[in-house]
């Protein structure tokens, strides 16, 4: 063999020993990394996730955020390299109410608690998180479900931008009761919620003796504050300023319109007593 030849077959060698102790360190470092506490997985995946970029945009509201695709495609690599998987056990709780649109259509809803579990095989981790969907067809539900999945994994691994403010992609169609478009869309996103969860048809007794509190402090209930509309200007100028939170301007429609419909049941009763039937108009002829 040349001296040549030998010098290759050497470093050939050395090659496959150092290629052979590099796949020996990697595995190790795989099995050390699998190895860990689940928690102390959770946070080293958190970390090697870092800040995920924004990548979907609200057309409607002109605003970007970080959409669920890459949400789970950065928790599928880190739970891949530190053997954890995070699943879904079971629903506690479902809440489904409708809303009528601006133009006379059905928006539906659904608000769902979700429990999930994160577990290595070893360990487990449970945690809840809500999600609402909403949809004019049938996918409301599974909507409030993908929400529920995409607020755990943020929370679980921190999510972040850097700007923190993460809205829904989705604008749901403004329904009656909700506030004007002057709100961050965050925000409003809250609001809407709080709206759609809350303000139940309530009876009228409820609605009058809903208080709310002003600015300066005090309080009043909504019937009086109806009753103070009657000769108040000012009163009167706050409720059709639309200056509330959306759960009170709900409100105040319903026991508005439960007003107006007693005022026509009431004018309507004091007309068929003031007029004479139809026979008895015939027989005075």
């Amino acid at each position: 063999m040349t001296e040549e030849k030998k010098k290759v077959a050497e470093v050939s060698k050395k090659e496959e020993k150092i290629e052979a102790k590099e796949g020996v360190e990697t595995k190790a470092a795989n099995e050390t990394e699998k190895d860990l506490p689940l928690a102390i997985k959770i946070a080293k995946a958190a970390n090697d996730m870092g800040a995920i970029a924004k990548d979907g945009k609200n057309k409607n509201q002109d605003f970007q955020f970080i959409s669920e695709s890459a949400i789970k495609a950065a928790v599928r690599k880190v739970s891949a390299k530190y053997g954890f998987t995070i699943f879904p056990k079971q629903i506690k709780n479902i809440t489904r109410y409708e809303r009528t649109t601006s133009r006379g259509g059905t928006l539906y809803f659904y608000d769902v608690m979700q429990e999930f579990v994160v577990t290595d095989g070893k360990e487990e981790m449970i945690g809840d998180m809500m999600g609402t969907g909403s949809d004019t067809g049938d996918k409301a539900f599974n909507k409030a479900v993908t929400v529920a999945l995409k607020n755990f994994e943020k929370q679980l691994f921190n999510v972040s931008d850097k700007s923190e403010n993460d809205p829904d992609s989705e604008t749901p169609p403004e329904t009656t009761g909700t506030r004007g478009n002057n709100q961050q869309p965050y925000q409003r996103q809250y609001n809407n919620f709080q709206n759609y969860r809350q303000s139940k048809k309530l009876s009228k007794t409820q609605l009058e003796n809903y208080a709310v509190e002003f600015s300066n402090g005090q309080k009043h209930t909504l019937k009086e504050i109806f009753e103070s509309a009657k000769t108040n200007g000012v009163t009167k100028k706050w409720l059709n300023s639309g200056n509330y939170d959306s759960t009170t301007g709900a409100y105040i429609k319903q026991l508005e319109a439960i007003y107006k419909a007693e005022q026509k049941v009431k004018a309507e009763s004091q007309n068929s007593q003031q007029a004479p039937d139809q026979f008895e108009d015939i027989i005075a002829k």
